[in-house]
């Protein structure tokens, strides 16, 4: 874990200093997030479906 957190220090590092990086990252970081918080928002609606039909 210690290594995996020097890693991710050394991409966060770099996607805020190289323009061209962060234009070339950006796209494919958006994208993830927007699928996982419509995938959160699925779940948590079906949760709520299912806890008011009971």
């Amino acid at each position: 874990m210690i290594e995996r957190m020097g890693e991710n220090d050394k991409i966060v590092t770099r996607y805020m200093a190289d323009r061209d990086f962060q234009a070339s990252a950006f796209p494919i970081l958006a994208r993830e997030i927007f699928d996982a918080v419509r995938q959160n928002n699925a779940v948590g609606q079906d949760a709520r479906v299912v806890g008011t039909s009971e």
